[in-house]
């Protein structure tokens, strides 16, 4: 499976700050533990104030600093993930997953929801989980613009599903010729717009 995801700086940071000589002051990171970066910000999930900085460790080597003030009373918190800063050369190297005519592209409904999903599925031992994706029907034969996306976990004694009928569809490549940059809507005429805290996924299996 591929994916390629993106969501825009608001949908995180309350304030964001970036100097680099790329464009737009741009930094591109490659996280060397994924699993160490996800288990650290669920840490910091009721935390009332949480700070992550590029810098270097003791090791004086790139790494982003995750601190957490007011875990408790006069304890703060901060964890160094090691990360590998990208060459411009590696940054246009980089590119979505080439997608067939046919593949649907959603916008992902409520992560929250989906997460809590997968971590109840995952304690029963769960062999199999499918995602399946279809485009909805209208009644005057139009082009759907919602799909349904149903979400099944299977093992030896039970199955598990979690279905959304309405999900919202991505434009595909060329239909728009704004980028998603986090610098307008990027939409035009009378196409649904996208929130500021929507991730969006492509994937194709």
């Amino acid at each position: 499976m591929q994916v390629w995801a993106g969501c825009r700086t608001q949908a995180i940071f309350s304030d964001f700050q970036s100097q680099s000589q790329l464009q737009e002051n741009a930094i591109f990171c490659e996280v060397a533990d994924i699993s160490q970066l996800f288990h650290i910000m669920r840490q910091a999930e009721r935390c009332p104030n949480v700070t992550i900085k590029l810098t270097k460790n003791a090791a004086r080597r790139p790494a982003l600093r995750v601190s957490m003030q007011g875990v408790r009373p006069h304890l703060d918190i901060s964890h160094d993930v090691p990360v590998r800063v990208l060459s411009e050369l590696e940054v246009r190297n980089i590119s979505a997953p080439p997608l067939e005519s046919e593949v649907v592209q959603i916008v992902l409904p409520c992560l929250a929801e989906l997460s809590k999903f997968v971590d109840k599925v995952r304690s029963t031992s769960c062999d199999r989980m499918t995602f399946t994706v279809r485009d909805n029907e209208r009644a005057d034969g139009a082009a759907a613009t919602s799909c349904t996306l149903v979400v099944l976990a299977e093992c030896f004694l039970a199955s598990f599903a979690l279905k959304y009928s309405s999900v919202q569809k991505c434009e595909r490549e060329g239909e728009n010729d704004a980028d998603f940059d986090g610098e307008g809507d990027g939409n035009g005429g009378d196409k649904p717009k996208h929130r500021d805290d929507t991730s969006m996924a492509y994937a194709s299996v």
